[in-house]
């Protein structure tokens, strides 16, 4: 428990100094963002047997600037790792050393028609995040909305990304969010609710079935993968803030 706790403080510090924005120092050189891209290429190449013109795509920057904190061994090790995916080289690489919020998500095959928006929940895994599209009908709160937009759209990543790639105790602890979230919605949603009193409740709820469903004893690398998978940008700090604290809380008994 102790190591979990350590985690949680050193994890929460990383995610608040990722917002900021940075520059990469090579040697006496300062590399500013808009340089990244290419540089980010010649390491990988450099590292490995892939040639620099072979590696075409769009370059996101964020993106570069992790492989260039990248070691050419752990290059070489995600060539050989079978779990890649992604839109463009930097994705692929991105999502194969496990910064996860780079891979592409398949298209859920396990969505079935059904009378009522709770009766998703039989489905089975990213069946069960239709919910989201469900609930969005009654509610309209468009596509940038906390339904469509984050709570949905990470029910997918989480459930066919992130889940082959945590630990047994890691999977069923996703499956007991997933099931928690959407049980919370569907309870307190009543017809009419407003869009912000929808997102409200969904941030809270997350905090409570993070922990209720045991994240504070997941392995190290289960919550790296987690963590790995949110965009830096979309990182909901609070909610983190939040779950440390109660991590913080039940480490110390209180």
């Amino acid at each position: 428990m102790k190591k979990n706790l350590n985690l949680v403080l050193v994890l929460l510090f990383l995610f608040i100094s990722s917002c900021e924005e940075k520059i990469i120092k090579n040697r006496s050189e300062v590399i500013y963002i808009e340089d990244i891209c290419s540089t980010a290429q010649s390491h990988i190449s450099d590292c490995t047997d892939l040639k620099e013109d072979s590696l075409s795509g769009e370059c996101d920057n964020e993106a570069a600037e992790i492989i260039l904190n990248t070691s050419c061994q752990d290059l070489n090790r995600a060539i050989e790792n079978k779990k890649s995916d992604g839109d463009t080289w930097l994705d692929k690489m991105h999502c194969r050393i496990g910064v996860l919020h780079f891979c592409h998500v398949p298209v859920c095959e396990e969505i079935e028609e059904v009378s009522s928006c709770i009766d998703t929940i039989n489905l089975s895994n990213c069946g069960q995040c239709s919910y989201y599209n469900c609930l969005e009908e009654k509610a309209q709160c468009g596509g940038e909305g906390y339904l469509m937009n984050f709570v949905g759209k990470y029910c997918n990543r989480f459930t066919q990304v992130t889940r082959p790639r945590l630990s047994e105790f890691g999977k069923v602890w996703l499956d007991g969010v997933r099931e928690c979230l959407i049980y919370n919605m569907e309870y307190e949603y009543y017809y009419g609710e407003s869009c912000e009193s929808i997102e409200d409740r969904g941030i809270k709820d997350h905090i409570n079935c993070y922990v209720d469903t045991g994240i504070c004893s997941l392995p190290t690398s289960d919550w790296l993968k987690i963590l790995g998978t949110i965009k830096p940008q979309e990182f909901p700090l609070f909610q983190a803030i939040s779950v440390g604290n109660k991590c913080i809380k039940d480490f110390m008994g209180l």
